[in-house]
């Protein structure tokens, strides 16, 4: 299966971001599913923007295909740049998603919401069908953080969440919480698949903490809370510092390690050195992998969101991390994370006033081996989001939907420029198609148009119409099929014909019945479809065209073999911009009058070794 899979944030292990593309997209290369990654680069990707000089820059990250548009991202930009680097992927995503090769999914993963404008646009030009992935729910958590106050814009914003969730033929989602507002937008709960973030024991189960305490001036006997994360506004970090100076008027001595980076850090620091708050400590951002050793080094997790309803409904990567490190975990809100700390015994829910808060942990602390109960607790728990079976979820689900088939915009596209063009060739050229036939007829007996049964798009037979270029019964006298520059069964008007593809110019009214387009495989014989293997056959998806990749690749001059691989790769590839690149590639092959006929080793080829009853064409 081709997988089409928009991320604006691909980071593998080494950068300091989440990893839930590069880990789902490489296991499924190993399956042998071919993974073409449309991704930008941001501040936490190990995909460095700033230095990319190209538009698109191509990458091969093990076995998948990695396109990076040049957009730069991070949260220390202003909010009208974020939105730019948000709207700029969005536009190059679109304009060279339906550039790309034909895949049979589209799996576009938000945030932000603006890129199901990319996927939505690449589905529904190329009828692929796509599936939506929720990881945040957009734009109500920007609404509640009071990013997103203009009703115009809030209004424009419902309205596109409403049409991705409609468009889209299958919804994931990371939680319960993101289920139930997925639902309340109106989408039918047997569309969403719940697929929540990941657990990664291979990365964070066994790592070496030495030297990382040492490293922070942490003592052994001090008990290590990390917080191993972005510190922007939705993650609160003034809670972690009201519980870090709560935590030192306890009789033991906590550390909290906030390591990471974000547009509130910087506050957070100044704030903590002019209030004395000592016992926070400031580190990173340090890559994922790099990550494993000061969890390891620490006590406790902890998970902090801002108190808004919609946080609650999050599926945080560090949680996930916490609990492949069996580490005990402490969050700071309602939800499903909670609700599983609480089941599973592998950490505590804390309330939102601080005193209690600190209280709790530091009351866990003193009962001695509660805490290692809890990461006991934690590993068992960990076993439940095995990173292979949700990757394998998550391709069942993109299996489901390959075979639909929604409205696609790019076929009504080219069939109304086959319409158009071949419809005003028609009129503008009657006259010397008509000076053509009379010509025909003046310079040897016989009709003036050569008709046959073809077969077409799907194995459809339909009539074919030239201009007569050779004697009659030609197939019958000389070579049969195989036509040579000196054959003298061609007529005189009939090289003239052949020599600049005349001949063909009555397949305009082929193309204006619907039999054939501009551009494509050459039409094929019945006897020539019965010989087809398997993967020939595949040219037979697309309607025969005037010309296509064959005829500008060398035409006759090509083995029979060699014009079929390339009919097959542009029935599996074909696009209308590329079309149009195959017509203007054409005019060149015709003034140059290249590749007309077949060399004396074409005689032997075992597609021209039969009395068809063709008048001359050897082209498929």
């Amino acid at each position: 299966m081709k997988i089409l899979y928009l991320d604006q944030y691909f980071s593998t292990r080494e950068g300091i971001s989440g990893t839930r593309a590069y880990e789902f997209a490489r296991r499924w290369v190993a399956q042998g599913h071919r993974v073409t990654v449309l991704t930008s680069a941001s501040r936490y990707s190990d995909l460095d923007g700033r230095a990319q000089q190209r538009l698109v820059e191509r990458r091969d990250i093990e076995g998948i295909r990695v396109l990076c548009i040049r957009s730069y991202y991070s949260q220390q930009m202003s909010r009208a740049a974020r939105l730019r680097a948000f709207f700029h992927y969005m536009i190059w995503a679109a304009l060279i998603g339906i550039q790309l090769s034909r895949h049979d999914v589209v799996f576009a993963s938000s945030t932000p919401l603006t890129i199901g404008v990319p996927a939505v646009w690449i589905s529904r030009w190329r009828g692929t069908p796509f599936v939506f992935e929720v990881r945040d729910l957009w734009p109500q958590a920007p609404i509640e953080m009071g990013f997103l106050r203009n009703p115009l814009a809030i209004a424009v914003a419902r309205l596109a969440e409403r049409l991705f969730y409609r468009l889209a033929a299958r919804i994931v989602t990371l939680s319960p919480g993101m289920t139930d507002g997925v639902v309340r937008a109106g989408v039918s709960a047997g569309k969403i698949v719940m697929v929540p973030n990941a657990c990664d024991p291979d990365l964070f189960g066994a790592a070496d903490p030495a030297g990382v305490r040492e490293k922070l001036g942490v003592a052994p006997d001090e008990i290590l809370i990390i917080h191993a994360g972005n510190l922007g506004p939705s993650n609160d970090g003034d809670w972690l510092l009201n519980l870090a100076g709560a935590l030192a008027r306890t009789e033991a001595r906590y550390r909290i390690l906030l390591l990471g980076e974000g547009s509130e850090r910087e506050r957070l620091e100044r704030r903590a050195a002019e209030e004395g708050i000592t016992n926070i400590l400031f580190a990173g951002p340090v890559s994922r992998r790099e990550t494993a050793p000061y969890l390891h080094a620490a006590d406790w997790g902890i998970v902090s969101f801002a108190d808004k309803p919609v946080l609650a409904t999050n599926s945080p990567n560090k949680f996930f991390d916490y609990l492949a490190a069996g580490l005990p975990v402490l969050v700071n809100t309602p939800g499903w994370t909670a609700a599983l700390l609480q089941e599973g015994g592998a950490g505590l829910a804390l309330p939102r006033e601080i005193k209690k808060a600190a209280g709790l942990v530091a009351a866990t602390d003193r009962e001695g081996t509660r805490r290692a109960a809890m990461a006991a607790a934690a590993r068992r728990l960990s076993s439940r989001f095995a990173r292979d079976e949700l990757a394998g979820t998550v391709l069942h689900t993109l299996r489901d939907v390959r075979d639909q088939r929604p409205f696609a915009l790019e076929p009504l596209l080219k069939r109304a420029t086959d319409l158009l063009l071949a419809g005003a060739a028609t009129v503008v050229l009657s006259p010397f198609l008509l000076a053509v036939a009379v010509a025909i007829k003046w310079d040897s007996p016989g009709p003036v148009f050569f008709r046959q049964d073809r077969i077409g798009r799907d194995g459809r037979r339909f009539r074919l119409w030239k201009f007569r270029t050779m004697v009659e019964d030609a197939a019958s006298l000389g070579d049969g099929l195989n036509v040579g520059a000196h054959d003298s069964r061609i007529t005189r008007v009939g090289r003239f014909l052949r020599e600049w593809s005349l001949d063909e110019l009555p397949q305009l009214f082929n193309m204006i019945r619907g039999d054939m387009a501009i551009v494509g495989p050459r039409p094929a014989l019945a006897e020539h479809v019965a010989q087809y293997d398997e993967t020939q056959r595949e040219r037979l998806r697309v309607r025969p065209g005037l010309t296509g990749l064959a005829q500008i690749n060398g035409r006759n001059a090509l083995t029979w073999a060699e014009k079929l691989a390339f009919d097959v790769r542009y029935a599996r590839a074909w696009s209308y911009l590329g079309d149009w690149r195959i017509i203007l590639k054409t005019i060149p092959v015709v003034l140059r009058r290249e590749g007309l006929y077949e060399t004396d080793a074409g005689k032997q080829d075992r597609f021209n070794r039969f009395d068809d009853g063709d008048d001359r064409t050897t082209r498929p």
